[in-house]
């Protein structure tokens, strides 16, 4: 295997677990997962017979400020293996007799210590508690160390998948969550010589995806009757959720048209009408410039995500759900039928955990990017993908997600819902 991404993808580890924020991050906890994590890095380092530290050396000039005297200190903290004749702490005998089992079964010894280490790192991260890591956290980790696995060659990666089986009889009950790694972080389909359909740099949710959450929201609404949904606040609703996606870039218009032609070609006869209509309904067709206005929103919008190292896709994606969460909670009563809500949430939920892992994490973590421009709202905005159950679905589960509005309102202090009579046409 190429040691630079491997190097690459030790540093997004460790890093994670150094740099986020306490809040965010138990402390504790942080210092047993990369305890844990000793014995595999030790291994990969032995394996490599030294190489690895002198990649490492590399990666801290490609990240250069105070990030790269942490890379630096690695191989000291970790107590990585160097070179012969240099002190070793960890037993070399295990580390050979893993070298010869993985030769045996044709796996190559180094791709299966990366296996265990990569492993190790998500099953503590995914298993702890909310108190311990974030969701916020937890969604960045996963989408910063999958960004890190894509950087991957497809022979490097191809050897990772294979690994991934071999060691997973050691995780005892998490077996099963060792084996499924590849395809749900999507290490079959993609890879540095054949990146998604993403582009370069572009993040993980695609237009595609994007196309699939707003349409669920957009085909609740259309599909939802005024006896149930005051008409002038379904049209409310509507404009601003189509707001949202105003803000997708304008190069990205005709892949966002060309999406929801393809996803009306999976629908229903029904559904698949009224997704056929979103792109002229919304202007998509005819939209070649954009005002000052929206184009500085765009920028800043950009700037935001490079720094959080998430896509604008994500963040509209995100504003999408925000949008229709925040104001179909908050309908009067006399606007809006009880259960209605919930259920449009409901349905929208069912979209989200049907993303790939990849997206579906850089997604969560976009909710924390984007709470700030939601300003007192920003508490609820993070709270969404605990309401939606995102972290269970990212972790592997199918979660059931009951009446996330009713219990939103009953946090924020909101009454019960109660059918008020009114006056319909």
């Amino acid at each position: 295997m190429t040691l630079a991404p491997v190097a690459r993808l030790v540093a997004t580890m460790v890093l994670f677990l150094e740099q986020a924020d306490e809040a965010q991050l138990d402390l504790d906890y942080a210092v047993k997962v990369a305890e844990y994590l000793c014995a595999p890095l030790r291994a990969l380092s032995y394996l490599s017979g030294g190489a690895l530290a002198a990649a490492l050396d590399s990666v801290a000039e490609e990240v250069g400020g105070a990030a790269a005297a942490l890379v630096r200190s690695l191989p000291v903290g970790f107590a990585l293996y160097v070179g012969a004749g240099a002190a070793f702490p960890e037993p070399v005998e295990p580390i050979e007799a893993d070298r010869a089992r993985a030769l045996a079964a044709e796996i190559d010894p180094l791709a299966a210590a990366l296996a265990r280490l990569v492993a190790t790192y998500l099953l503590l991260l995914q298993g702890a508690a909310e108190e311990v890591v974030a969701p916020a956290a937890l969604a960045r980790a996963v989408w910063c160390l999958t960004e890190a696995l894509w950087r991957l060659d497809r022979a490097s990666l191809d050897r990772l998948i294979a690994a991934f089986a071999f060691v997973a009889p050691e995780f005892d009950a998490e077996a099963w969550q060792v084996t499924v790694i590849p395809t749900r972080y999507g290490l079959r389909a993609t890879g540095a010589d054949q990146r998604r359909d993403r582009g370069a740099g572009r993040g993980a949710l695609t237009v595609a995806e994007l196309a699939r959450v707003y349409a669920a929201a957009y085909v609740f609404l259309e599909q939802t009757g005024e006896e149930r949904l005051d008409l002038d606040v379904n049209v409310t609703l509507g404009e601003h959720i189509g707001h949202a996606i105003d803000h997708l870039e304008l190069e990205q218009a005709p892949a966002l048209i060309a999406a929801f032609a393809a996803l009306a070609d999976t629908l229903c006869v029904e559904e698949a009408a009224i997704v056929r209509g979103i792109a002229e309904s919304h202007g998509l067709t005819d939209r070649h410039s954009v005002s000052a206005r929206l184009t500085a929103g765009i920028a800043h919008q950009r700037a935001t995500c490079d720094l959080a190292g998430i896509s604008p896709i994500a963040a509209v994606a995100a504003h999408v759900v925000t949008v229709f969460t925040l104001l179909l909670e908050r309908f009067g009563d006399e606007e809006i039928e009880p259960g209605v809500d919930d259920e449009g949430m409901r349905r929208l939920a069912a979209t989200l955990h049907a993303l790939p892992p990849p997206s579906l994490a850089e997604l969560i973590a976009a909710f924390d990017v984007i709470a700030p421009d939601f300003t007192s709202d920003a508490d609820a905005v993070r709270a969404i993908p605990r309401d939606f159950k995102l972290l269970e679905a990212l972790a592997g589960a199918v979660p059931v997600v009951e009446a996330p509005a009713t219990l939103r309102r009953a946090r924020a202090g909101l009454p019960p819902r109660v059918s008020v009579p009114r006056l319909i046409g």
